[in-house]
């Protein structure tokens, strides 16, 4: 494919990779890998399911070292431009997921412009727009982003990564779940996009059949050498062959790691263990690989423990944390806003408005009622107390009542919907999709999240309290017609009224 990219001024950025080695967990995905991604080429890195393919990408994107999945790498990744001879560690990379990891509360043409502005500096005059991207590929802008096909989800994610204007492009599995015909077309998208924008490609996949005709190169994971195979291109027609002989090894190795784990002895058993079965007959039949009953329930606490730990650790880390992550260190101001705007609508919408009358309605009502319902020798003590009564009320609802139940309240309601939010951008690949285009997670998701708390939750308690007062002023009006609401007004907010005009006394206790 590459036998145009001189005259169309193409790519100018190689990737070459030197004794890579990659594990996730306890195992080994490759060994002292290395292999040439020359620029402008479109290179295939193929391999069964579960090779390590995606993961592989995840450390040439720079996204393993932030995953909390336990991959780690050593090695050298290179970065090389054409037109400097100098290495790099770093340039600048576009990625489409498999998932796609649409934003999915912005619009197509949102989404674009999100990796506009957080991309290069294009020149001043550039015909490179959301909208011309978004045309050139065929996506609608009038269709929310959620609501796109996943045809049109695969089109903005690449519209996306190229707004980017990456150095490399990373494709994760894009054709991954589909049946020939529609791989075969976005084969041919791919191939199209690359026409229009040369840049040095890498398409991790195990449908080597829709994707070898736009190849300029093909790599084979090969599970059983740990290492990364280039394969010919006189023999790609026997690909398969190769593909079918690294998924038997594959399963040898699985299979192979399967018997070494449970053949394994218990680790560290005492020296008391050892000297007992040594001297004693033993009625219990051991497995191999299986601990004792002590042994095991010590492993758990010991386990628990840390677990306790690391979480305590974590908590105090983020408190301490706090007054930074409050400090708007966005690259870009606009989105920061737009996050902003997101998580408030979020906590503080019209359902939440909603929900918090609901809570002061209750508040309320059961507050009033029964405080003049059930109060002792009411015949005698109500005409004498009924002023300082509402004024209590009025007081408890302001200072007590109404923060203490309405912040419990609006903690586990946002909470919910914001660890919600939070749990579909992290299995959606959302948050990934952050990092690759230069905009930190923790500065996008969790300073917004805290400025949506800190406005929107003193708004919903003025409803609740609002709602209370309201709902306190028509139950008092039914139960007591003879003083009706001019009374209630003048003694409810009377140990409540301050010098200050526009607020209640105690408000910066609140």
């Amino acid at each position: 494919m590459n036998a145009n990219i001189g005259a169309r001024g193409g790519a100018s950025v190689s990737l070459t990779i030197r004794y890579l080695t990659v594990k996730a967990g306890s195992r080994t995905l490759l060994d002292a890998a290395s292999a040439d991604f020359p620029a402008g080429e479109v290179t295939l890195i193929v391999g069964p399911s579960g090779a390590g393919k995606s993961v592989l990408l995840q450390v040439l994107a720079g996204l393993a070292e932030r995953s909390e999945a336990g991959i780690s790498s050593t090695g050298e990744i290179e970065f090389r431009s054409t037109v400097d001879s100098e290495p790099s560690r770093t340039h600048r990379l576009g990625v489409v997921f498999q998932t796609f990891a649409i934003f999915d509360e912005f619009s197509p043409t949102a989404n674009v412009r999100f990796a506009l502005d957080h991309g290069g500096r294009l020149p001043a005059g550039s015909p490179v727009t959301a909208a011309n991207l978004l045309d050139e590929l065929n996506v609608p802008r009038d269709v929310a982003s959620a609501r796109l096909s996943g045809g049109q989800r695969q089109r903005l994610a690449i519209a996306r990564a190229l707004a980017y204007d990456p150095e490399v492009i990373l494709y994760d599995e894009p054709t991954s779940g589909l049946d020939p015909v529609t791989a075969s077309q976005v084969a041919r998208l791919i191939a199209k996009t690359y026409a229009r924008h040369p840049k040095t490609s890498i398409i991790v996949t195990h449908d080597f059949e829709s994707l070898c005709p736009i190849a300029d190169r093909v790599y084979l994971l090969n599970p059983a050498t740990r290492s990364l195979q280039e394969i010919p291109r006189e023999q790609w027609p026997a690909l398969r062959e190769h593909f079918a002989e690294a998924l038997n090894s594959q399963e040898i190795v699985l299979r192979e790691e399967d018997f070494e784990s449970e053949a394994t002895p218990p680790t560290n058993p005492s020296s008391e263990t050892n000297r007992s079965s040594e001297t004693k007959p033993s009625t219990e039949v051991r497995r191999p690989g299986r601990e004792s009953p002590k042994t095991s329930v010590a492993a758990n606490l010991r386990g628990a423990v840390a677990t306790c730990l690391a979480t305590t650790s974590r908590v105090a880390e983020e408190v301490v944390l706090l007054p930074y992550r409050l400090l708007p260190l966005w690259r870009s101001a606009r989105w920061g806003c737009r996050f902003v705007w997101h998580y408030l609508a979020l906590v503080a919408g019209p359902s939440a408005w909603a929900y918090m009358a609901i809570t002061g309605a209750i508040i309320g009502f059961v507050t009033t009622y029964f405080t003049f319902r059930f109060l002792p020798y009411a015949k005698y003590t109500e005409p004498l107390l009924i002023d300082d009564l509402l004024a209590s009320i009025g007081f408890a609802l302001y200072r007590v009542l109404v923060p203490i139940l309405a912040t419990i309240l609006i903690a586990a309601r946002s909470g919910a919907a914001l660890a919600s939010d939070v749990g579909g951008k992290r299995y959606g690949r959302q948050t990934d999709a952050l990092w690759s285009l230069g905009a930190a997670p923790p500065r996008y998701l969790l300073t917004p999240m805290l400025y949506a708390m800190l406005l929107g939750a003193p708004c919903l308690e003025a409803i609740a309290y609002w709602v209370a007062s309201a709902t306190s002023l028509l139950v008092f009006t039914f139960s007591h017609p003879a003083q009706g609401p001019e009374y209630w007004r003048l003694h409810f907010h009377r140990e409540l009224i301050s010098a200050e005009p526009f607020w209640f006394a105690g408000s910066g206790w609140l």
